[in-house]
């Protein structure tokens, strides 16, 4: 097709250095049969490459990097997923393209506003990306209390430090929106709100926007790949495109423009940890635009249609995201190799949780007194009843879901509005 044939022909000379780099030095490329200008001819034969999934590096870690004892390389940074497809997965990235990927970031950031770096930033979780930045910090990387006693006492340190722009995941700033409204106030400094890491609901983005008078901003991207489109002032989703080459597929087959389906992605820039033909998950659709775009882009599109979306996990005392969940896990599978393969928590009431494992080769009572130490971080006094299984359903997304909330969990409903 040739939204993908223009994309083939425009990234030949990158995928020619990365597919003959992955064939010569990563294991899993090095018994290919065809020859790299093979794969390069055509689209049809691009796609004779294999898909790789998260599941297959998991199991196979050594056989997709290029070289070994990465980890003790100083040039090399390594990163982890949330694991909130219920498989965590380790990432290694030369800080070269780190730097280059956050230099962009920060420029296309800069549609919003020509001074960004130095504007005032309210960031819900993670940690700073820039020295220069003025940050007011609530919760820790993984962890934010999102019960209303907890977010209230934070406004008033809010208000002396009057943000003028916001980084938070859709439910964090929903909830904190709530709150602001119900005590009819709000803050009327900032200039644009930017959402990452779930899928930004229209209920939740109309909401957001009423309570701070403020632009949302879609930041839509994963660990292993870094930014996969941002959103301009006229709403458009720009893909990068300098960086990746995007694949939309349905039951293994390409779809056409604007038609919905699972994004698969193959990136430019890595070649210590090649991601070709990497399957995100993701519900997606991809088209191009030849017109350019007030805010000077044009080419490809890339709208999120179905993907990551946070539950909230309400106990007696506290209400949280499942994120959580996602990060003790993620902490007990680092420290515990080959131990979990896959999981899920379904939460039947405010004290009782159940737990679907998945266990690998080196599961012990040990892991598991491990992963309880890590969920009692987060919440305690609740019961956890483990169930092992061969295998975890995905959602028709193709994405499993590692926690299945409390139905009805409105938190005002549940627990008196905490």
């Amino acid at each position: 097709m040739e939204i993908y044939e223009e994309q083939l022909k425009k990234h030949k000379g990158n995928l020619y250095n990365l597919l003959s780099m992955a064939f010569k030095h990563v294991p899993s490329y090095k018994g290919m049969t065809r020859s790299v200008e093979y794969y390069l001819e055509n689209y049809k034969n691009w796609t004779e490459l294999p898909i790789l999934e998260k599941s297959h590096i998991q199991n196979n870690f050594s056989d997709y990097i290029a070289k070994p004892n990465l980890t003790q390389d100083p040039n090399i940074r390594v990163l982890h997923t949330s694991g909130s497809t219920g498989v965590p997965l380790k990432i290694f990235r030369d800080k070269k393209e780190d730097l280059l990927l956050t230099k962009k970031l920060w420029k296309v950031r800069r549609n919003w506003d020509k001074d960004v770096i130095n504007l005032n930033l309210l960031y819900l979780y993670r940690t700073i990306e820039s020295a220069k930045q003025k940050v007011l910090r609530l919760g820790c990387e993984e962890y934010l209390d999102l019960s209303r006693e907890v977010l209230a006492n934070y406004k008033e340190e809010i208000r002396v430090f009057e943000p003028q722009w916001m980084i938070g995941p859709p439910s964090a700033v929903n909830r904190l929106a709530q709150i602001y409204q119900d005590d009819k106030e709000t803050f009327k400094s900032l200039k644009f709100i930017e959402m990452y890491g779930e899928m930004i609901l229209p209920h939740q983005r109309e909401f957001i926007q009423k309570v701070f008078d403020c632009p949302v901003v879609n930041h839509y991207g994963c660990r292993e790949l870094d930014v996969l489109s941002y959103e301009c002032p006229n709403q458009k989703m720009h893909a990068w495109e300098e960086h990746l080459f995007f694949e939309v597929l349905k039951n293994g087959e390409p779809v056409a423009p604007h038609e919905e389906g699972e994004l698969v992605v193959t990136s430019l820039t890595n070649n210590i940890m090649p991601f070709i033909r990497y399957k995100i998950g993701d519900i997606v659709r991809l088209y191009s635009t030849q017109e350019e775009c007030s805010c000077g882009k044009q080419g490809l599109i890339l709208e999120p249609v179905g993907g990551r979306i946070a539950n909230l996990v309400i106990t007696e005392d506290k209400i949280l995201t499942s994120v959580i969940f996602d990060t003790a896990f993620s902490r007990t599978i680092r420290s515990n190799a080959n131990a979990i393969q896959e999981f899920q928590v379904v939460q039947k009431n405010l004290k009782h949780f159940l737990i679907y494992i998945v266990k690998g080769e080196n599961f012990s009572e040990n892991v598991l007194t491990f992963l309880i130490e890590e969920f009692n971080k987060f919440i305690e006094d609740v019961f956890y009843e483990f169930v092992y299984v061969d295998k975890i359903s995905n959602s028709e997304s193709g994405k499993t879901a590692t926690f299945i909330p409390l139905k009805n969990n409105n938190p005002l409903n549940l627990i008196g509005g905490r």
